[in-house]
């Protein structure tokens, strides 16, 4: 099966969501369509960890920084997909994923970048997967 990690935004609902409903950011959309297609979509939160799309949470203020990314690639996560994951997200969030992965003898993940590594080609590389 395949997995989306995908990284948290600074726009949220208020209220409590699950965790691929939260986030008002366009990808958002992309990720809900590929679960729906039976895709496993976890969600790499500031303030959670890496969590599963499906999970309950309450909007949060909490940025990634580098001193926050550091934290969570030095603690495993509970959860991690087996098979082929591509991530999505800044290089911080990358960081910590592919800390995670080869922490745990995984292959490293599909990173969903750009060319020109700018937000609209790093978008397009995530919808790709919907055409795929």
């Amino acid at each position: 099966m395949n997995s989306l990690i995908i990284s948290c935004s600074a726009n949220k609902f208020p209220g409590s969501h699950r965790a691929v409903d939260l986030y008002q950011a366009r990808q958002f959309k992309i990720a809900r369509q590929l679960q729906d297609r039976d895709w496993s979509v976890f969600v790499l939160s500031a303030k959670h960890g890496l969590i599963s799309g499906s999970d309950l949470i309450a909007d949060y203020d909490q940025k990634m920084n580098r001193s926050r990314a550091a934290e969570l690639a030095a603690q495993l996560p509970a959860i991690f997909p087996a098979g082929p994951v591509y991530v999505y997200g800044g290089k911080l969030y990358r960081d910590v994923v592919k800390s995670w992965a080869d922490r745990l003898g995984q292959l490293q993940p599909h990173e969903l970048i750009g060319l020109n590594r700018g937000n609209g080609d790093h978008y397009r590389a995530l919808a790709a997967l919907l055409d795929s």
